[in-house]
């Protein structure tokens, strides 16, 4: 076999793995890209950790499957695939204390890339709450976030100020729970400090 044929014959093989690989890589072109968030590193004892996952303009992504890897301080790993909701997050519940490395992983579905997480969490051990019968009848609401509390009044169902029986005073909006920073000129409620989303112990 010439020279001449030999070159030929190599070009047209890389030519051939060119074409492959970009074959192998025209599904990604024109995919979006994807973030996954660690909404909380530290909860308690029953409380979930949240992933959100959003697109590159920061729209969250609901219905898509997130695989949550959580692997202990004693080696045991719990592996389990989650579905994002209607605000993007895909919520899993821990039931014991201690601390964990999270390791959550979406794999692209039509229009989106994958995408990977790996954070450390901490779950602290949950209080035991010791409510009185007077705390129960001052304060008649409950709920597991802000444990007992009563409504002061001040606000309406999308955004409202609660008074907790711990003597707290907490907004709660349609985005989480905030300290209460008072009202301004025209009334509206002053959102202080963010404390926290749904699943989130409130004290």
């Amino acid at each position: 076999m010439d020279n001449n044929k030999l070159i030929i014959i190599v070009l047209i093989a890389i030519i051939a793995i060119l074409l492959v690989s970009l074959v192998a890589m025209m599904p990604n072109i024109n995919k979006q890209e994807t973030k996954l968030t660690l909404m909380n590193n530290s909860i308690s004892e029953g409380d979930n950790i949240e992933i959100l996952l959003s697109d590159a303009d920061g729209i969250c992504l609901s219905d898509e499957t997130i695989n949550f890897k959580l692997t202990g301080e004693d080696g045991v790993v719990i592996s389990e695939d989650v579905t994002t909701d209607s605000e993007g997050k895909a919520k899993l519940k821990v039931e014991k204390a201690g601390k964990y490395s999270v390791d959550c992983t979406f794999k692209g579905e039509g229009e989106y890339s994958s995408c990977s997480l790996s954070e450390n969490i901490e779950v602290e051990k949950a209080t035991t709450e010791v409510v009185s019968e007077s705390s129960a009848d001052n304060y008649p609401e409950y709920n597991p976030d802000l444990g007992y509390y009563r409504s002061t009044g001040i606000g309406e169902s999308e955004m409202k100020v609660v008074e907790l029986a711990t003597g707290r005073y907490v907004v709660i909006a349609g985005d989480g729970y905030y300290d209460y920073g008072g009202q301004d000129a025209q009334g509206n409620i002053i959102r202080g400090n963010f404390l926290g989303h749904g699943g989130t112990r409130i004290y």
